[in-house]
């Protein structure tokens, strides 16, 4: 099979590349090559071609593309504008979408997020739930979602993907780890409200049997079981090592004095952002049900967030 990638160089990309380079043939389209493993690079199923999604250029290559698995974008919690996330998570996405109906490519997967839901306490939310989502990054991703579901594709795939964890990752649990190993504990003021998370390689095992039997539709992709932030603050207290942490809340008055500071540094040329910080993607916690992706695909995630997964 030949897949074309985008964002084959980041974490999922990249371990989903590993786990797939010897049975099918992945074209990756990407800014740099160099990015890649030299294993990767020089294997031969591997073929790179070097573009800019986000930029005003036509998408075009001559391969025979059997399916498009889409991972580029840019990330929740970046410091970016509204302009960059449109360009880079929905003309990106408009464009393959284009190549995918005028060369009659069979399967689309696209990777979105459970941020699009937003913050909907008390709610273990399904696919059928409103969209609520009001960052850049979320917006963003429901716009690509419409895109590819207006697409009149024979065949696509959304996974709205929970938040992932695991080796190399660097999202929610490895920044919370990082400040608890600072001694810090930052807290919502909503506590106990639930999260959803995803071990990296259980997400790669969905792509896989998405790419090899796919389904068409939108499924949540998570464990399981969700937690709330005390839950994962014992979790992970028990792992960097218990003892005394400054807890923080992040509330309101916090993220405006947050804001007022970082102005202060704009002024005298300390920091170059002069935007609002946006942490609403890191206090937003998201619930949502996997039961369609686990029943349609036939696989339940293995990887507990108690679990010694820092090594897997």
């Amino acid at each position: 099979m030949n897949i074309l990638i985008t964002g084959g160089s980041g974490v999922i990309g990249s371990k989903f590349i590993t786990k797939v380079l010897h049975k099918h043939k992945l074209i990756a389209v990407g800014k740099n090559i160099s990015k890649f493993p030299e294993y990767v690079r020089h294997h031969k199923n591997f073929k790179f071609y070097e573009f800019d999604l986000s930029s005003e250029n036509r998408f075009v290559i001559q391969d025979r593309i059997d399916c498009i698995v889409h991972l580029a974008g840019v990330v929740s919690g970046a410091s970016n504008s509204t302009e960059d996330y449109m360009k880079a998570n929905v003309l990106g996405t408009n464009k393959l979408v284009i190549f995918a109906k005028e060369n009659g490519i069979k399967n689309f997967i696209l990777a979105s997020t459970a941020s699009v839901y937003g913050h909907q306490p008390g709610k273990n939310l399904a696919e059928t739930d409103s969209l609520l989502g009001n960052t850049d990054y979320a917006i963003s991703k429901i716009d690509a979602e419409r895109l590819v579901q207006l697409s009149n594709l024979e065949m696509y795939t959304i996974f709205r993907i929970a938040s992932v964890f695991g080796k190399d990752t660097k999202g929610f649990i490895f920044k919370l780890q990082r400040l608890l190993r600072k001694k810090l504990l930052p807290f919502p003021e909503d506590s106990n409200s639930k999260k959803s998370f995803i071990h990296v390689s259980d997400l790669i095992e969905f792509l896989e049997r998405a790419v090899e039997n796919p389904k068409k539709g939108i499924f949540n992709l998570a464990y399981p079981e969700s937690f709330s932030f005390s839950e994962i603050a014992l979790i992970l207290k028990s792992k960097v090592g218990n003892g005394f942490v400054l807890k923080i809340l992040i509330g309101k008055l916090l993220l405006s004095v947050i804001h007022k500071i970082n102005q202060v540094l704009y002024f005298l040329r300390i920091t170059k952002n002069s935007r609002r910080i946006d942490v609403r993607p890191l206090l937003e916690f998201v619930e949502v049900n996997p039961k369609k992706a686990i029943q349609q695909f036939a696989y339940l995630p293995k990887i507990h967030l108690n679990s010694d997964w820092e090594h897997l």
